[in-house]
This record gives C-alpha cells, structure tokens and sequence, in this order.
C-alpha cells in the first residue's frame, strides 16, 4: 500500500517526471522569445530579427564533422542573402560537459563558450554564433 501511495505522490509532481514534456507549437506559430549570448560577447533576443523577413537557425557545435563541413556553406548563403531581408544564426545547444572522449576526436575544440569564440574567430563566422 505505502508503494502505491508513493507512486501516485510521484506521478502528482510533473517535476519529478524522468521525461518531461515541452508544448508542440502549432504550424504557422509565433516562436517563443529567447535569449543567448553569442560569441561577440552580445545578448541576441529572437525579436532583434523581427525586420527580416526570413530568419535562417542553425544549430551547431564546434565538435561535429558535420557541423564543420557546413560552414563554409553557411558563410555563404549569408553573402549569397546579405542584400535581401535575411538574417542567419547559430545555435550551439551543446552542454561542453556531456561530451564524450569519443566525440572529440575530430575536432580540436569542445563545445565550451570560450571554444566557440575561438572557433568562430578562426573561421571567420559571418554571423552570429550563440
């Protein structure tokens, strides 16, 4: 009976829940505001965009082979677009402290803030690097 009761206690606090759930935004629904700093030592705010007609997100680390194939492409298409009502940034969502060894081996940077500001730096971004 007391295990019963101890679960039900656990399933009444969504907090305690090993798998949260976030809400489904709807097709055609403003995102929500957010706030990250970026590599330019900034706070950019979804609304700083809200004169483009076209805001580009990508998220991206400095570990990822993927990610590093990337950005020249993505250097690109911000000079292919600079003239238009565009705008692009990147998002790393990475937590630097949950990469495994493994995952290093390609890149000579973590995922850390002050890695991304070298990365970016070394590479030349051309666009705002959260």
């Amino acid at each position: 009976m007391l295990r019963f009761l101890f679960s039900l206690l656990l399933l009444s606090f969504p907090c305690f829940s090993a798998n949260p759930t976030y809400p489904v935004l709807e097709i055609g629904s403003k995102a929500p505001d957010w706030s990250l700093k970026g590599v330019d030592g900034k706070v950019h705010k979804l609304s700083d965009y809200d004169d483009k007609d076209v805001l580009m997100i990508v998220f991206t680390c400095n570990h990822c082979p993927e990610a590093q194939a990337s950005e020249e492409r993505l250097k690109q298409i911000v000079k292919d677009y600079k003239n238009k009502s565009f705008a692009m940034v990147a998002i790393s969502g990475n937590n630097p402290d949950a990469l495994r060894l493994d995952e290093l081996r390609f890149s000579i940077r973590g995922d850390s803030y002050e890695e991304m500001i070298e990365h970016a730096k070394e590479y030349g971004f051309n666009f705002p690097y959260l």
